[in-house]
């Protein structure tokens, strides 16, 4: 088993994800606006590896779900993460995205040797 990539040496969770994917994309996006709230549809995209149009769409899903708050700021938008909220999925366990939040930044504290 290889260990290149060493995940305690990295700026955040985005910069290994071409290597390995171990959330969605709807999470990723999640995890972003969490630390970048003001953040464009062309910043998120960016950052996460997606077109601009995906990710206008995946915020509209996080949006209609009630994971995320939009609030227009002049002409820019807002958003506000809501960790309370339960995503229903394909697992049974039901987690709220507060403890997804959670686990993440708690990663990029610790490493992987």
């Amino acid at each position: 088993m290889r260990h290149d990539l060493e995940l305690s040496s990295l700026q955040s969770p985005f910069e290994w994800q071409a290597n390995m994917m171990l959330l969605t994309n709807h999470a990723y996006v999640l995890v972003f606006l969490d630390e970048q709230p003001n953040a464009t549809l062309r910043e998120i995209g960016d950052r996460i590896g997606v077109t601009e149009r995906a990710a206008h769409r995946i915020v509209n899903e996080l949006v209609q779900v009630g994971a995320l708050l939009r609030e227009r700021v002049g002409r820019r938008n807002s958003y506000e993460v809501l960790p309370e909220c339960v995503i229903e999925g394909p697992m049974p366990s039901r987690e709220s995205v507060g403890v997804l939040l959670q686990v993440v930044k708690e990663s990029q504290s610790n490493s992987c040797n």
